[in-house]
């Protein structure tokens, strides 16, 4: 039997949604917010910033709306641009992230994973290897997406080395 390059992101995908909710167990709101330098991101801030990049990102490669349009902006009630998905944050717009609810977190990664998922099973194995239009990068759907999973992955790692810190 043999496993498909687009079974392969899929099967990544699933693991991170599998995943992330063992991360996050059992984290009270101020583990959430926790930064162990003034200058590190917290596991909450983390989270969000995983699933913006994969909403905004994946949506993107097929025209479809993000997830975070569909009243997620209004549920975080987060102090930044709808568009802003964190990339470059500074110190103090990391530190204004306020979100002490693990559950909602996860609520809108699962949405954004819904709809990974979608926009995956639309995608042929060709259409994996065409150039996105417009990209400066001239990248193609399948290169962006592993960029992407790239992201997420130390990102993941990140989460998991903070919670590790405050166990201690």
């Amino acid at each position: 039997m043999s496993t498909s390059y687009k079974d392969l992101l899929v099967e990544s995908f699933d693991r991170i949604n599998d995943e992330l909710p063992e991360q996050l167990s059992n984290l009270i709101g101020e583990q959430l917010l926790w930064r162990p330098t003034a200058d590190a991101n917290s596991i909450g801030w983390l989270v969000w910033h995983i699933a913006r990049c994969e909403d905004a990102q994946m949506a993107a490669l097929t025209g479809t709306d993000e997830v975070y349009s569909n009243g997620w902006q209004e549920k975080l009630d987060l102090p930044y641009d709808k568009a802003d998905i964190g990339y470059g944050h500074s110190s103090e717009q990391v530190d204004a992230f306020d979100v002490m609810d693990s559950q909602v977190l996860l609520d809108y990664y699962a949405a954004v994973y819904k709809q990974t998922k979608q926009i995956l099973d639309g995608l042929s194995e060709e259409d994996l290897g065409k150039v996105i239009p417009n990209d400066p990068y001239e990248a193609t759907v399948g290169v962006r997406i592993v960029s992407i999973l790239n992201d997420i992955t130390q990102h993941f790692g990140q989460i998991a080395y903070v919670r590790g810190m405050q166990a201690a």
